[in-house]
């Protein structure tokens, strides 16, 4: 028998969120160089995270190879905004939420949630 221990993030902070391109250039792909969504991965590789303070921007640039020996060229600029209080709170309920449903639809025999107080 296995037991299933579900954690909801006691804060946004604790939530990993997917990263996404928000601007490019050039905007439009190359006929045969598409730009891949998983690029942005390569700026956050541990996925988008809100802090308790924002750092400063971050440049990287890269080189990537296909199966074909061609290679890619790229350039990363990441930077956090801040974001007001209301949205944070919002992203904590939409957490719980999910987990919740989560934890009924797993309908595991020996099943744990474990929630903070305040949540």
């Amino acid at each position: 028998t296995t037991r299933l221990v579900l954690t909801a993030p006691r804060t946004a902070i604790e939530a990993r969120y997917q990263p996404v391109i928000i601007d490019r250039y050039p905007r439009a792909d190359y006929p045969d160089t598409p730009l891949h969504q998983s690029l942005a991965l390569f700026a956050l590789p541990e996925g988008a995270k809100l802090l308790p303070s924002i750092p400063m921007p971050t440049f990287l640039t890269y080189v990537l190879t296909n199966s074909m020996g061609v290679r890619m060229y790229g350039a990363a600029l990441t930077f956090y905004e801040r974001l007001p209080k209301s949205v944070i709170d919002d992203r904590i309920e939409v957490l719980t939420q999910e987990t919740l449903a989560r934890a009924k639809a797993e309908q595991h025999d020996d099943f744990v949630a474990l929630f903070p107080p305040n949540v």
